[in-house]
């Protein structure tokens, strides 16, 4: 991150469109995560940073999304390992992967019949 504090009237504008955002995800029952980030300060020890997260979802009423919940977790943690991040862009491609290869077999099956 670079030591700038983004304009008022941009964070104002940033807190105005997740509002509206998670207000329509709401009223349409739909689970959604947004987050954003920027630097405070900068010091010998490191630095500060202002964080800004708002999800929803709802697993009863069936807003839900595994995925999404999972990035819910890992925006309220102060850091995540490179290794983490390694490992699930690896399961992602995997995961992709397998989709790829289960698209195929699908439209492989309905053209024998």
């Amino acid at each position: 991150m670079k030591n700038k504090i983004p304009e008022e009237s941009v964070l104002q504008e940033l807190k105005k469109l997740t509002t509206r955002i998670f207000q329509l995800c709401v009223e349409n029952n739909m689970p959604v995560v947004i987050g954003y980030s920027y630097e405070l300060s900068r010091n010998e020890d490191g630095y500060s940073t202002n964080k800004s997260i708002t999800a929803y979802a709802d697993e009863k009423k069936g807003a839900w999304n595994s995925t999404i919940a999972a990035a819910v977790m890992m925006l309220r943690m102060k850091e995540v390992p490179k290794k983490a991040i390694h490992a699930m862009a690896e399961m992602a491609a995997a995961c992709e992967l397998v989709r790829a290869m289960s698209e195929d077999s699908d439209s492989e099956e309905k053209s024998l019949h």
